[in-house]
Order: structure tokens, then C-alpha cells, then sequence
């Protein structure tokens, strides 16, 4: 293949892994590799969209000859730590990610994955200093945005959601994948009237998608004014903020013996609680109602 036409390809298989148009990219990359068959970038390819593809010994195969013929290191150290993370290999996942920061300390899209990683195995802590090292490193990154926002969803019914809309991508025509990819990436960006605008589009072009109706109806009613409280609580670290803040300011003006403060505080804290647990169901009533 002349340095044109290896060009082009490139060219392709980056459109279309953008898209996450995964069979795409590996019929594309086999061509590539039919005609160079020691191309390491193209088994680095075929390695991730079978990942994507959840073929997890097919990915660990391409990834790691892709290794052997000299891919990019950190890249491919990476993705096998994806790979061993989907299949429960926690000690190998680990080695890898530290393997990936090894070659480059400063990856901001390694420090997420490990921040998944640990996660993913009950060290929370660390997870939380890793994915704040990650958007530290690079706020901006589509991955490290995409792995915040999943970050977040770990235990959140939206999770599987945003898993079907993202397996959409692989399986729609062009048009409706690129609005769902763009709809995704505001969405992860907590742009969400842009994300809403996304999604209506291909809602439009795909009227029978019920995951698409699901989410649009959610965008509807998440962005009600009654909702305001809760988003800006999540800004300021979630509802166990709240909890401790109010637990230790009760506690704090009682033993001061500031009693009329202390009932204040309780009644205040009640309230919220009472609202934080009304306030999105009456969002979805009053938005159903406003039809």
C-alpha cells in the first residue's frame, strides 16, 4: 500500500471509530494488515473494536501483537487493562494500568481507567483521587468527560441506558449515529438542552426506539425547576454532603447548647430530606401533566 492510500484508510478508520462504528473499522483494518501484515497500528485496531465489541480474547490477542511489533506502549497497556477489567482479571488489570503510567505518568485517560478499575473493586477512595487526578491532568478529554460521567452512574439506572444508546451507535444508519454520539458527548459534558437536541433528532429518524424515548422524557423532567436544589447539591459533592454537613451542625450548636438553633437545623434538614425524596417524582407528575 503506497503512503497515499495508507493515508485514506487511516482517514476512515478514524471517521468511523468516531462514530463507533466498530464491524467498519475491522473490515477496514483487515485490509489494512492484508496488505501490511506487520502494521502494528492495525492489529491496535482490530483490538479495541473488539473490545468495544465485548470479544474480549480476540482484543487481548490484537492488543498484545500489536505490543510485540512496537504500538505505542502506554496505548496498548491501557486498553489491556479495559480488557482484564471486563473480565475480572483485577491483579493483571492493575499491572497494566500502572504499566500504561509507567510510559506516561501523565495520562490523563489511564488515570481514569484505574479509577474505574478501583471502582469497580470496592476502593473508593483512591478511585476518587484518581479520577480527580484525571481531570486535573485533562478536563477536556472525551474519555476522561465520558469516564467522570459513568463514574458517577456507577449505581445509577441510567447507567444501562446510556450502555444501549452507546450499542446504537454500532448498529444505526449514519445519520442517526452521529446524533447520538453527539447527544452523548454534550450529555457527558452536562450540556443537556444541546444533549436534548441531539437526541430529538434521532428520535425523529427512529420514532420506535424506546431507549431514545426513555431518555428524552428523563431530559424533560430532569431539567424541571423544581429540580434546581438537587442539581446545584450535586455540584458541591452529592446528597452525602448534605447529610454530613447537617448531622455535624446539629450536633455541633447542641452541644453548645444553642437548643433554638439546633431545632432550626432540624427542621431544615427534615425538610430536605423530605424534598430530596418527593422532588423527582413531582418533576415527572407535573411534567406529564404540563404534557
Amino acid at each position: 500500500m503506497d503512503e497515499r492510500a495508507s493515508r485514506a484508510l487511516d482517514s476512515k478508520i478514524d471517521h468511523y471509530l468516531g462514530m463507533r462504528r466498530y464491524a467498519k473499522v475491522i473490515e477496514l483494518a483487515k485490509e489494512g494488515l492484508a496488505d501490511d501484515p506487520g502494521q502494528a497500528r492495525y492489529y491496535f485496531y482490530l483490538g479495541v473494536c473488539f473490545y468495544s465489541l465485548e470479544r474480549y480474547r480476540e482484543a487481548q490477542d490484537h492488543l498484545q501483537e500489536a505490543l510485540v511489533l512496537g504500538y505505542d506502549k502506554e496505548a496498548v497497556f491501557e486498553w489491556l487493562g479495559d480488557v482484564y477489567t471486563k473480565t475480572k482479571r483485577w491483579v493483571e488489570a492493575e499491572r497494566a494500568y500502572l504499566d500504561a503510567l509507567g510510559d506516561n505518568p501523565e495520562s490523563a485517560r489511564v488515570h481514569a481507567s484505574y479509577a474505574m478499575l478501583l471502582r469497580e473493586t470496592g476502593h473508593h477512595d483512591k478511585a476518587d483521587q484518581l479520577m480527580r487526578k484525571a481531570l486535573e491532568l485533562d478536563p477536556e478529554d472525551d474519555y476522561v468527560v465520558r469516564s467522570h460521567y459513568m463514574f458517577a452512574l456507577t449505581k445509577d439506572s441510567r447507567l444501562q441506558q446510556i450502555h444501549s444508546l452507546e450499542r446504537l451507535i454500532q448498529v444505526s444508519g449514519d445519520q442517526i449515529a452521529i446524533e447520538v454520539h453527539l447527544g452523548l458527548d454534550a450529555l457527558y459534558r452536562d450540556r443537556l438542552t444541546e444533549a436534548r437536541d441531539h437526541f430529538r433528532q434521532a428520535f425523529l429518524l427512529d420514532p420506535t426506539n424506546k431507549e431514545l424515548a426513555a431518555l428524552l422524557e428523563e431530559l424533560d423532567w430532569g431539567r424541571h425547576p423544581i429540580l434546581i436544589p438537587l442539581r446545584l447539591v450535586e455540584k458541591i459533592g452529592g446528597p452525602m454532603v448534605v447529610y454530613v454537613v447537617g448531622l455535624g451542625a446539629m450536633l455541633g450548636t447542641r452541644a453548645l447548647g444553642w437548643e433554638q438553633a439546633t431545632i432550626v437545623l432540624l427542621v431544615l434538614y427534615f425538610s430536605y430530606l423530605i424534598y430530596s425524596w418527593t422532588a423527582k417524582p413531582l418533576a415527572k407528575l407535573l411534567t406529564r401533566i404540563r404534557g
